[in-house]
């Protein structure tokens, strides 16, 4: 077996890693928490040397903590009283950045954080929200067993049906029963990874009728 260096690993890594020891105040209680270590993609992502912080408490780091900022401190004290884990997003203020944030217990007074930047991750979500409620399309993500995942505002006023009542059920549930098959078939071409440009069923409204919808579906994964 391969001697494998693991802070060589943890310093070069893609994540932000850093590491903390509690500070405890008179009541025996998470109150601070100092900062030991940190890799690369910490400074990368946060602007903050390892040199400038290594044995400063974390209030002291980020001076608006539990005010204007997000409270770490709350945080880090639930995950050490617990002896945890902690999994959140957040949104840096300063940096106008989103992460993605794991806090843990290591034990014997100790936290470590990882976070990934996902502020990429969370623009597309957010250029995809905007896309479907202005599109005046029906608008829709299902997965290849049927289950409508994402519908836009346009069903409701073409079928009457809440973003709910359609997320809740599988779409062949709706689908007119002389057109099961023909459904059945295109779902196994998209499984096949074809595109199914210009297919024809009809769709059952809430208040009972059916509608014909022309279908453009392509196969993005499941």
């Amino acid at each position: 077996m391969h001697s494998v260096n693991y802070e060589t690993l943890i310093r070069q890594a893609p994540f932000a890693y850093a590491l903390y020891e509690v500070v405890f105040d008179e009541n025996s209680k998470p109150s601070d928490f100092t900062f030991l270590e940190t890799n690369e993609s910490y400074e990368k992502m946060t602007g903050l040397k390892l040199e400038n912080i290594v044995g400063k408490k974390l209030t002291e780091v980020l001076s608006e903590i539990g005010s204007k900022g997000f409270d770490w401190v709350s945080v880090f004290s639930e995950v050490a009283r617990n002896g945890s884990e902690k999994n959140f997003e957040f949104y840096s203020i300063p940096l106008a950045r989103w992460y993605r944030v794991r806090v843990s217990s290591l034990g014997n007074d100790l936290i470590t954080t990882i976070f990934y930047d996902i502020s990429s991750e969370k623009h597309r979500a957010e250029e995809l929200e905007r896309f479907f409620s202005v599109n005046l399309d029906l608008l829709c993500i299902a997965d290849m067993d049927g289950h409508l995942l994402k519908v836009n505002q346009t069903w409701r006023e073409i079928l009457g049906y809440t973003e709910e009542e359609l997320e809740q059920n599988l779409f062949l549930d709706f689908v007119h029963p002389d057109d099961h098959l023909a459904t059945i078939e295109a779902v196994e071409k998209l499984k096949n990874n074809q595109s199914v440009p210009n297919f024809v069923n009809r769709y059952r409204s809430k208040e009972g009728s059916y509608r014909y919808i022309e279908w453009r579906a392509f196969p993005p994964g499941n």
